[in-house]
């Protein structure tokens, strides 16, 4: 099992990270200073330290340096809001795997954890020289199951199964056409993950594939006409189908055209033991939470909520759809985003609000848009509760929430 030593200054932000980790299968222990952190080292093997770059007298860099002095192999991750360009070289050349931006999501915390965690049984680093095609090669020689990140502009996934590619995938285009458009890019970065259940797109074995995608795009090269494959030739996904309302109508009309358009069936029961159980363990997990819910946008209801103390959620219900259709359904901001996007300002199709953070007298509020705009999560606070785990928290039970929202 992977020990995970974390070291910060902060300690709720030390024991909201514990229990992100515990809960994901690490086994963790956490201090407050770098003496602290180097007692801890000296008496037993730690495979991860997630260490905080400001912490008083001596900082995280502190702690990297003396990890190199005394040759321990534990992996070091850096953590902090105010680390400039120099702290994360400087970080990097002693040894540092990642670099990680407060506030960070749970899913960045664990995929750095993991990635450290990883480079302890292997190497890490840069490799310059090898094209796109070159490292392709190099996943079907060594037979591995993996999918591979193209970032940057036009980029995409490539799937491998046992060395064959098996799935292509790249803005809708999908196949071929998505492996096609990957290997146009002139440059971009490569990460990879573990491969994760896809749907097959492309069954040609590896070498047949490879060569007749080379030929296509030396063609289309030659060819410049050729450069754009036809509609034809791309499997679109479709979306699931969504509401569309009037900006024009009432706000009430609005609910009620919504309602009248969706599927009543999907939203019979407005108390959703499931997500209320999601909501509950949200509140117990945040230091500070006085409320946390989910509201379904399209029909203005709310599928669960939870809420400190004894007294009835039902008034409390409807004030927070009320509030999440006001924020994320704004008429104005449509507007706008309409008026951007015939200025050429704009891209895509029409947009809605994807977060919200904003702070009352007395509280937090947090909340976030899932299942495409569909549906809110909302965390209210107290305005003691740090911002940044707030946020990675409630990010963390998405997940939990997505499988139960319609």
């Amino acid at each position: 099992m992977t020990f995970v030593l974390i070291v910060d200054d902060e300690p709720d932000l030390r024991r909201s990270v514990a229990r992100e980790l515990d809960a994901q299968g690490y086994q963790v222990e956490h201090v407050g200073s770098v003496d602290d952190a180097l007692r801890v080292l000296d008496a037993r093997a730690v495979d991860v330290v997630l260490t905080d770059l400001r912490m008083g007298s001596r900082d995280g860099i502190d702690l990297l340096v003396e990890l190199r002095e005394r040759r321990i192999d534990a992996r070091p991750v850096l953590m902090s809001a105010f680390a400039s360009a120099r702290d994360s070289q400087r970080a990097t050349e002693l040894g540092a795997v990642r670099v990680l931006c407060k506030p960070f999501t749970p899913g960045e915390l664990l995929e750095a954890i993991r990635h450290a965690s990883e480079c302890t049984d292997g190497f890490h680093g840069t490799v310059h020289g090898l094209s796109l095609v070159d490292m392709l090669q190099m996943f079907h020689l060594g037979r591995r199951s993996i999918a591979v990140l193209i970032g940057g502009r036009r980029g995409g996934t490539i799937v491998f199964q046992n060395g064959e590619i098996v799935d292509a995938r790249s803005g809708r285009a999908r196949g071929t056409d998505a492996l096609l458009r990957i290997l146009r890019k002139p440059a971009g970065t490569i990460t990879t993950s573990p491969v994760s259940k896809v749907k097959q797109t492309i069954d040609a074995p590896f070498e047949r594939l490879l060569l007749d995608t080379l030929r296509t795009l030396d063609e289309t090269a030659r060819d410049p006409r050729g450069s754009r494959p036809t509609s034809d030739a791309i499997e679109i996904i479709t979306p699931p189908a969504t509401v569309e309302v009037d900006i024009d109508v009432s706000f009430s009309e609005a609910v009620e055209a919504a309602s009248k358009q969706l599927d009543a069936a999907s939203f019979v029961a407005t108390d959703n033991p499931q997500i209320e159980k999601t909501c509950r363990e949200l509140v117990a997990q945040v230091d500070g939470a006085v409320a946390a819910g989910v509201v379904v946008l399209d029909a203005g209801q709310v599928l669960g909520l939870h809420k400190v103390g004894p007294a009835s959620t039902e008034a409390l219900s409807e004030l927070m759809a009320e509030a999440a259709l006001e924020m994320f359904r704004s008429r104005a901001l449509k507007r706008l985003e309409r008026a951007l996007h015939d200025q050429g300002s704009a891209r895509g199709d029409e947009s809605f609000i994807e977060e919200v953070h904003f702070s009352t007298s007395f509280n937090l509020h947090f909340c976030k848009a899932i299942k495409g705009q569909r549906a809110v999560v909302v965390l209210v606070t107290s305005k003691g509760t740090s911002i940044g785990m707030g946020w990675a928290l409630l990010k963390s039970a998405i997940p939990s929430i997505e499988t139960h929202v319609p």
